[in-house]
């Protein structure tokens, strides 16, 4: 029964991690050249879609393996984990902006905080869900 809940926060880490590995990865060839920023958008949107795949699919086997009338005290460290991983994404991605000041790069800082929260706000509501 608890294994199932923490198949969503497993989903949540793997898709924040992935997408902070295909953020700095990106970052770094800006940093190269940032008159390549299309190229670096499109090998980003691939990558974040490519990186969707497995939690995902962690998402499913959750849902298919859901218990249900969960005591809503036995999600709370669940939620606390998904939201420190999310945390921890949007002030590593952050972090990036502050330092650099190049408009390219700021750009992908945008287009990356809403990737860092997908995965985590379905594993958040699917949680929830549990309770009912």
């Amino acid at each position: 029964m608890m294994i199932t809940v923490y198949i969503f926060v497993a989903a949540a880490f793997l898709s924040v991690i992935s997408m902070l590995i295909i953020f700095n990865v990106n970052i770094a060839k800006l940093k190269k050249d940032s008159g390549q920023i299309s190229k670096v958008q499109k090998q980003f949107f691939i990558g974040a879609a490519l990186s969707k795949i497995a939690p995902t699919l962690l998402l499913i086997l959750g849902i298919l393996n859901m218990p249900s009338n969960i005591v809503i005290d036995d999600l709370y460290v669940p939620w606390l984990l998904i939201l420190i991983i999310v945390i921890y994404g949007f002030y590593h991605v952050s972090r990036k902006k502050k330092v650099n000041t190049n408009h390219t790069i700021d750009t992908l800082v945008t287009l990356t905080r809403p990737h860092l929260v997908s995965i985590p706000v379905m594993a958040t509501i699917f949680l929830l869900l549990m309770i009912f």
